[in-house]
């Protein structure tokens, strides 16, 4: 097996993983809140919106940013402005989606959860200076 082939396998394998990650958080969110799986799903996403700019900026725009010598300070804007306007969105998209406060921090708690995952997930990679550019 090539290294073509390995890449894209680990490409494929990531997006599955993300993609069910995605689907369980929402089928979990849907038994908290009490709505269709499928609102979930077209609903909650938008909360990722922000904080996925932010590593599309840095993962799309390294070499820039590596050229600058500001990799770091970069990831760490970047990511943080990105999380706490994903925060702002998701406590919006649940108080309108959910109908009493129980509910609402019932989907908030997991919904936070993950966006904090995802947070210190790509600053850990960042921060450390321990990206691997594979192109």
């Amino acid at each position: 097996m090539g290294n073509y082939e390995r890449v894209s396998g680990i490409l494929f394998g990531l997006i599955a993983l993300a993609t069910g990650t995605y689907l369980g958080l929402c089928a979990a969110i849907a038994a908290l809140a009490k709505i269709p799986f499928r609102q979930a799903v077209a609903n909650f996403g938008y909360a990722f919106l922000p904080v996925e700019f932010g590593t599309a900026i840095l993962a799309f725009g390294d070499d820039a940013l590596e050229f600058f010598g500001i990799v770091q300070p970069a990831a760490s804007i970047l990511l943080g402005l990105g999380f706490i306007w994903s925060l702002v969105l998701m406590i919006s998209i649940v108080r309108h989606q959910c109908n009493t406060k129980v509910r609402r921090v019932a989907v908030g708690i997991p919904l936070g959860v993950v966006l904090l995952g995802i947070l210190f997930l790509w600053l850990s990679w960042y921060t450390s200076g321990a990206v691997v550019d594979v192109t």
